[in-house]
């Protein structure tokens, strides 16, 4: 019994032992993960922790997060908060639509088109160029690529939310037909009415396709 214990607790020290060296090398790796990412993002030499303390390499550590981050932030251009504004990644631009014009700036502030538009809410959506504008509460809607208005409607009904995707345009209408609440439509990218449906039992107030899952299947979300 005793060579038996002996041996248990031989094996018992081995496996902790082992399990100690483990440890040892995964700090390792964490502290050399670390000091090559302080040197080779924020230029930080991890050895300053022998001089600075902890303390003082993660006051440097945020200093110069800080500084990078100051130094990569570019103001593209100032709005009048008093009036709605939306804006919407497009492509490698970037749009931004008040109440009368929708303007489209490159990555480095530069101004590429002006449009002029009367929009009480706007609302953007984008599809890699093609940008879509709405008028939330109101009846305006209008397809923009490169700059250039590529056709605008003015609908029957108020407008609720709009989605555009690769070969379609959602639209959420404010329904006039006696007994329904909603319209939900589905129109091409040129400007086509393809389907519509009347909704009576709940209020849609969002709608989305997506194509890598099914091309023509919707997403419907109501209250």
């Amino acid at each position: 019994m005793s060579e038996k214990k002996e041996k248990t607790n031989d094996k018992r020290k081995k496996n902790k032992g082992l399990g100690l060296k483990r440890l040892a090398l995964f700090l390792l790796i964490i502290i050399l993960t670390s000091s090559v990412a302080l040197y080779a993002f924020l230029e930080i030499n991890p050895v300053r922790i022998f001089s600075e303390g902890i303390t003082g390499l993660y006051n440097t550590v945020i200093s110069k997060g800080k500084d990078e981050l100051t130094q990569k932030t570019r103001t593209i251009t100032t709005y009048n908060t008093n009036k709605p504004v939306h804006m919407a990644a497009a492509s490698s631009n970037i749009a931004v639509a008040d109440s009368d014009s929708v303007r489209i700036y490159d990555a480095e502030g530069v101004e590429k088109a002006y449009i002029p538009v009367s929009l009480n809410r706007p609302f953007i959506q984008s599809y890699k160029k093609n940008i879509l504008i709405s008028d939330i509460k109101g009846r305006y809607l209008a397809v923009i690529n490169d700059g250039k208005i590529l056709w605008q409607r003015h609908l029957e009904e108020d407008i609720v939310f709009t989605n555009i995707s690769d070969n379609w345009i959602l639209i959420i209408t404010k329904s006039k037909e006696s007994g329904y609440k909603r319209t939900v439509r589905a129109w091409t990218i040129d400007g086509q009415e393809v389907a519509y449906r009347n909704i009576s039992n709940y209020y849609p107030v969002a709608a989305w396709h997506y194509p890598e899952f099914e091309k023509s299947t919707f997403l419907i979300n109501g209250v």
